[in-house]
């Protein structure tokens, strides 16, 4: 081989190199999830068989619907002004939409004695709908603020699947402040504040169940 080819190969060999070395020197993104709230002290799985209560209908929890800039897998920063930004270098490990979804299926699971629950893609037709949808999920610095407070903020309604009826609309809200200025405080934030929303949600679904008889005339969906 002539020392000009040899020395053209050493070249082509070197480029896949530097990029292997350029992609190595970047940071690791960092993944982050959430955990449903404990189960209550009055939940089945805290009491023995014989004190558990009767099982309420089955329920579906369909796809959370998301409010501008909240579909998607990035930590959400709410500034001044109605801007939105989002953490380098995180993120949840699934798209927001997908996370909210599983830990509405383990907080109702935890938190009341549903007969059966599935997420969205169940395929045994549940009697009763549950659409949230996320109307805020973000970590927002105030004016001169050294830590965000997160907020979360859920609708939701529950519907009867035979006629569309619209037993009961309500949101379900929590909030934290961040110990500090730092992602894994911040997240630790997401945790309160969703696991109070997603307990509020828990006990307003069940509330709303027991309009099943009787919803008003103007909620049909």
């Amino acid at each position: 081989m002539s020392r000009v080819l040899r020395g053209a190969v050493v070249a082509l060999l070197a480029v896949p190199l530097a990029a292997c070395s350029l992609r190595s020197a970047a940071p690791p993104v960092q993944s982050y999830v959430l955990a449903a709230p404990p189960a209550a002290p009055g939940h089945p799985e805290a009491r023995p068989a014989s004190a558990a209560a009767p099982a309420a209908p089955a329920l579906q929890v369909l796809h959370p619907l998301a409010a501008p800039g909240l579909d998607t897998d990035a930590i959400v920063v709410r500034l001044s002004g109605g801007r939105l930004n989002h953490y380098a270098g995180s993120r949840w490990a699934v798209p927001l939409p997908d996370l909210v979804e599983a830990l509405t299926v383990q907080a109702l699971g935890a938190a009341s004695d549903w007969s059966a629950l599935e997420g969205s893609r169940g395929v045994f037709p549940a009697p009763y709908l549950l659409q949230l949808t996320i109307r805020r999920f973000d970590a927002e610095y105030g004016d001169g603020a050294r830590a965000p407070v997160v907020h979360v903020l859920l609708e939701g309604a529950l519907v009867r699947r035979a006629d569309r009826a619209v037993l009961g609309d309500f949101r379900a809200e929590g909030s934290a402040a961040a110990t500090e200025d730092r992602l894994g405080a911040v997240v630790a934030a997401f945790q309160q504040a969703s696991n109070t929303a997603l307990e509020s949600t828990a006990a307003r679904a069940r509330q709303s169940l027991q309009n099943s008889d009787s919803p008003s005339a103007s909620s049909k969906r």
